[in-house]
């Protein structure tokens, strides 16, 4: 069972020019390889072998061409020669690694197995006694090796265009800037995030586990999936059940909030809430909602609110009224709305959810009143449903 209700240090894509001091460049990837990545160093595009294409992009990124994008891992692999810098020693040493003057290092991809995100909650609601949160600990050693390795490059077509799986992240970020890259780290790697809006009514979100593609949310009106890969139809019920949208993932993979319940993680997925509200205002001919950290904040108080005292109501625990509580936040708001729900297990859902909604939600989620806008869902294992989110909107007097 779903619910809603209605009412009046994030991580990013790193492009940091040459003529960064040393020093700050050695904390950098310290801080990097302090984060658990496979280390291929030479590898910077992250295509999982070391050649004369990362030659040329360790080249670029030295020279401070603002168009050669590197993940963060591809930021670690880029210091070649281990000396803690990224400099043009660096092009030297790759170019001797292909010649065989100096030996290429062990590819960690050769041998290493993969664990994947967790996908054993199923998606009923706790208070129907079916939802069961498992554990690392409670899976098969067969399921904690899984590799996403295994993927052959395949794709999915939506709206005519092709989106490959089964590959480095990197094929899309290489040509293309991202509106914004998220990342939250999941046991030994990272689940990467990359949002392309520039065409708001055909944004994109990208899944990678450790680099390699396993799912895409797509604003789309046609799609064709390929087997082994699950997916989830979101439909406009006000239009007919128009299909809208879709999320795809890899068979096994899942980014739902069971898989990543932290606290930061769930403030990364409240991003993705807010590009996908964005992508719906683009279908409808309006303009994107500005994402507004103060009103996130407010957002993420509700719904821990919410979540630790087990309700789902507009005002607080404590009887504080919604516009009061924007108030609290020092937020000097001309007029206000606000999005509730409970139960919804993934971000995408839960803007779904509010979308098709006749109470309200739709209104504000559409609504020309509003030019701000912060999501956030929060978590406690005893609430009946789990999972709490709120959507704030505000226009402030200056806007």
């Amino acid at each position: 069972m779903k619910g809603k209700c209605a009412s009046k240090e994030e991580k990013t894509r790193l492009c940091l020019p040459f003529s960064i001091a040393a020093a700050a460049v050695v904390c950098i990837l310290a801080a990097l390889r302090a984060q658990g990545f496979l280390q291929y160093p030479g590898d910077i595009n992250l295509d999982r072998q070391i050649d004369v294409s990362d030659g040329v992009m360790i080249a670029r990124f030295c020279s401070g061409d603002s168009s050669a994008y590197v993940t963060e891992e591809g930021l670690a692999n880029a210091d070649a020669d281990l000396n803690g810098e990224i400099s043009t020693d660096d092009i030297t040493c790759v170019l001797r690694m292909i010649v065989g003057y100096v030996p290429k290092p062990r590819n960690p991809y050769e041998t290493a197995a993969v664990p994947r995100p967790d996908t054993t909650a199923p998606e009923e609601s706790k208070k129907t006694g079916d939802l069961s949160t498992v554990t690392a600990a409670q899976q098969t050693e067969a399921e904690q090796t899984d590799s996403v390795t295994e993927n052959s490059m395949t794709e999915i077509i939506a709206d005519g265009k092709a989106y490959p799986l089964g590959v480095s992240i990197s094929v899309l970020t290489g040509s293309v800037k991202p509106a914004e890259t998220l990342t939250v780290p999941y046991r030994k790697g990272n689940v990467i995030f990359s949002v392309f809006s520039d065409v708001p009514e055909q944004t994109v979100a990208a899944f990678a586990f450790d680099d390699i593609i396993f799912g895409y949310y797509l604003l789309c009106r046609t799609y064709t999936a390929p087997a082994g890969y699950t997916v989830k139809e979101f439909c406009d019920k006000m239009q007919d059940d128009r299909l809208y949208a879709v999320l795809v993932q890899r068979e096994g993979m899942d980014i739902r909030f069971t898989a990543l319940a932290d606290c930061d993680d769930l403030q990364v997925l409240s991003k993705l809430a807010f590009y996908a509200a964005n992508g719906i205002r683009a279908q409808h001919g309006l303009p994107g909602y500005r994402w507004d950290p103060e009103l996130a904040k407010a957002a993420r108080l509700h719904s821990a609110d919410m979540a630790v005292n087990n309700f789902c109501e507009h005002e607080s625990s404590d009887g504080t009224a919604f516009g009061d509580r924007l108030d609290r936040c020092g937020i000097g708001w001309q007029s206000c709305a606000e999005n509730i729900d409970y139960g919804y297990l993934d971000p995408f859902s839960a803007v779904n959810g509010w979308y098709n909604s006749a109470a309200g939600h739709r209104d504000n989620l559409l609504s020309q009143k509003y030019v701000r806008t912060g999501i956030a869902f929060a978590y406690h294992p005893d609430a009946d449903y789990l999972f709490y989110g709120t959507q704030d909107f505000c226009r402030l007097w200056n806007d």
